[in-house]
């Protein structure tokens, strides 16, 4: 079984910074969002270390390392990932974390529809391969996967391939909704985003994996205690939390995802521009929606 920590919550929670900062372990490999690296290789995005993925000396050598064991990662045919949309066998698959009846019969039609199965084990069969391929390239015995969504890491729990560590991340969720509203969407729709994806996360944890541990960790807390943090966080995962380095720059970091991964900066600092600049009316839609949950979570 492979060890990994997966990184769950909502985006613009603060897990790119989480992600760099355990990455930077020596016993953590990751390349960030672990889904979209087929599409990132295949569209030639830009890599962590500055160049693009067609020029990075260590995606040549995961391609060349998957091409020898008989996977094309540049193939339309490797996915580690499932997207909803694309077919009724995909939103089968990875539909959002339901309550326990509609998981119950998701599970049994999954059961009895050969072609669903099929598709679900090759998509395993690409994310262990190049988990493995990244370990063994990095010579780290841990993975890491910032990838956040609740539903695929609903597939790897119940697959049993793997030994699970969930850091369950949580930001307030004005912030939140604050760095969606703007980038256009709407508040409502903005707040709503966010609560689905922590009450995704709460189905997951109260369906019991099985060797899939839990842990909640807020955004906040991490910017003002980085160490301690990540000491704990350590650990939890059980790594040797004196190897832990706040200098999350300092590492030959290959990371995919959030474009944070490619700014130079090194400060942890906790953005709350949400206080001055959301205004009366998207403010109220927000505290109404994410009030309840919001406070569970200890936010005032």
């Amino acid at each position: 079984m492979i060890d990994l920590v997966y990184i769950l919550c909502p985006g613009h929670s603060g897990s790119t910074v989480l992600g760099m900062l355990l990455g930077a372990h020596p016993q953590l490999a990751t390349v960030g969002e672990l889904k979209v690296v087929p599409w990132s290789f295949r569209n030639d995005e830009s890599c962590s270390c500055g160049v693009a993925m067609s020029q990075c000396a260590f995606w040549s050598d995961v391609a060349k390392k998957l091409d020898a064991s008989g996977m094309d990662l540049i193939s339309d045919q490797f996915r580690t990932h499932i997207d909803n949309r694309d077919t009724m066998t995909a939103r089968l698959v990875a539909g959002q974390v339901g309550e326990h009846l509609e998981e119950t019969a998701r599970s049994a039609v999954l059961q009895l529809w050969p072609p669903a199965r099929k598709y679900l084990k090759d998509t395993l069969a690409c994310n262990i391969a190049l988990m493995q391929t990244i370990m063994e390239l990095t010579g780290r015995n841990v993975f890491l996967d910032t990838s956040k969504d609740a539903s695929r890491l609903r597939y790897l729990a119940k697959s049993h391939r793997f030994k699970i560590s969930v850091v369950h991340l949580i930001r307030d969720g004005r912030a939140v909704a604050y760095s969606l509203i703007r980038k256009g969407v709407d508040p409502r729709t903005a707040a709503k985003e966010w609560l689905a994806e922590h009450e995704q996360a709460e189905r997951l944890r109260a369906m019991n994996l099985s060797d899939t541990r839990w842990v909640q960790v807020h955004y906040e807390k991490l910017c003002a205690d980085a160490d301690g943090v990540l000491a704990s966080l350590c650990d939890f995962i059980g790594v040797r939390a004196e190897d832990r380095t706040l200098d999350f720059r300092s590492w030959d970091s290959h990371v995919l995802g959030n474009r944070l991964r490619l700014s130079s900066g090194k400060e942890i600092s906790l953005d709350e521009r949400w206080r001055r600049e959301l205004t009366e009316e998207p403010l109220a839609i927000v505290e109404e929606i994410t009030r309840s949950t919001n406070q569970r979570y200890g936010y005032a």
